[in-house]
């Protein structure tokens, strides 16, 4: 009798774990993921590079150089997330 309910709680509480443990990891999707136009200081002016999307903390760099949303005519607020051509 008591290596029948072995056999059956065995497996159940495997699949349970199973299950907990999909749950446990499973990553939210990005939804809110927003593009930002992103510009360059270049010999002096503004010049439009590419994308930086809103998610992280890093500031978006481009071949070692920061990149910035454009504020009037200049370059000063820094876009904060990673690069996309």
């Amino acid at each position: 009798m008591q290596n029948k309910k072995f056999k059956f709680f065995v497996p159940v509480s495997v699949c349970m774990l199973a299950v907990a443990a999909a749950f446990a990891f499973n990553t939210p999707k990005n939804e809110n993921v927003v593009l930002e136009t992103g510009y360059i200081f270049k010999s002096g002016v503004c010049q439009v590079e590419g994308q930086c999307t809103n998610i992280g903390t890093a500031i978006c760099t481009h071949n070692g150089m920061d990149v910035f949303k454009l504020s009037g005519n200049s370059c000063v607020q820094p876009l904060r997330g990673t690069w996309q051509p």
